[in-house]
């Protein structure tokens, strides 16, 4: 992958489409799709729905974006936790839990040619409060009551940005929503 591929996946230009399956996917956009299973709809994007505030972690954790929809009449079990993503390779990818992030950042970024430059220490970012990871934890485990909906930011490893096809497994009250993405 050259400089400038990499250049503009770390600055979130959005390098990911999804590959809709006609079959399960209810909507799409140039960022996500959204899947519906029953009273259960499972959303996932590659931006946030509005312009985000997590620019400055795009140099150190890969984020997705993920709305789980509850329309039915009593709550739907989801852990965040359970979301694993896989790349072409069969490589799979853990969410990073959000209290780990804080020394994610406090290191410097990793660059194109993989080394971390030492001299190079990123600002620290003017939107966080006095509580680092509880800002950063936009999903947590729980269920998801009845006609309420949780979203949020899940935050991967950086080094999926070097993969061509990426395949999103979201658990919800025991069915595995599947969602991919193609690099541009």
């Amino acid at each position: 992958m050259g400089c400038l591929a990499v250049a503009a996946l770390l600055s979130g230009c959005g390098a990911w489409i999804p590959v809709s399956d006609p079959g399960l996917t209810v909507s799409s956009d140039r960022h996500g799709s959204t899947q519906q299973r029953g009273d259960v709809s499972v959303t996932v994007r590659t931006k946030a729905w509005r312009e985000e505030p997590y620019q400055v972690l795009l140099r150190y954790v890969f984020p997705l974006y993920v709305l789980v929809r509850n329309d039915g009449p009593g709550p739907v079990p989801f852990d965040p936790v359970d979301i694993v993503v896989l790349d072409e390779e069969n490589n799979l990818y853990r969410p990073i839990p959000p209290e780990r992030l804080e020394q994610i950042m406090s290191t410097p970024p990793p660059y194109p040619d993989g080394m971390l430059h030492p001299m190079v220490m990123p600002p620290p970012p003017p939107f966080y409060s006095f509580d680092f990871a509880a800002t950063l934890s936009g999903l947590t485990a729980g269920e998801v009551e009845a006609r309420t909906q949780v979203r949020g930011p899940v935050f991967f490893p950086l080094t999926m940005i070097y993969a061509r096809h990426l395949t999103v497994r979201v658990p919800v009250a025991g069915e595995i929503f599947e969602f991919r993405f193609r690099a541009r």
